[in-house]
C-alpha cells in the first residue's frame, strides 16, 4: 500500500508548544507536530457514533440548557 502524500500547511502556535515539539528525541519538529494533529485526529474519531447518539439523546435538555448563552461564552 503506498504512503498517502501529505500536504503542507501552516499551524499557529504558542513558543511553548512550539519548543516542545523540538524536543521529542529521534524527530523532527515537522514530524512531531504532524503526529500530534493526526493523534489529535484519531482521539476525536474514536466512539463518534456513540458520542452522536449521546448528544442527540439529550438534546432537549441540552438545547434548553445552552439557549441563553452567545458566543462570547464560550471564549
Amino acid at each position: 500500500m503506498a504512503a498517502a502524500k501529505l500536504q503542507k500547511t501552516s499551524l499557529q502556535l504558542s513558543p511553548m508548544v512550539l519548543h516542545d515539539m523540538g524536543h521529542w528525541p529521534g524527530l523532527t519538529r515537522s514530524e512531531a507536530l504532524r503526529l500530534s494533529v493526526e493523534r489529535g485526529h484519531y482521539l476525536s474519531c474514536l466512539n463518534v457514533e456513540h458520542v452522536a447518539a449521546i448528544a442527540e439523546e439529550y438534546s432537549p435538555i441540552l438545547r434548553e440548557a445552552l439557549a441563553d448563552l452567545d458566543y462570547e461564552d464560550y471564549h
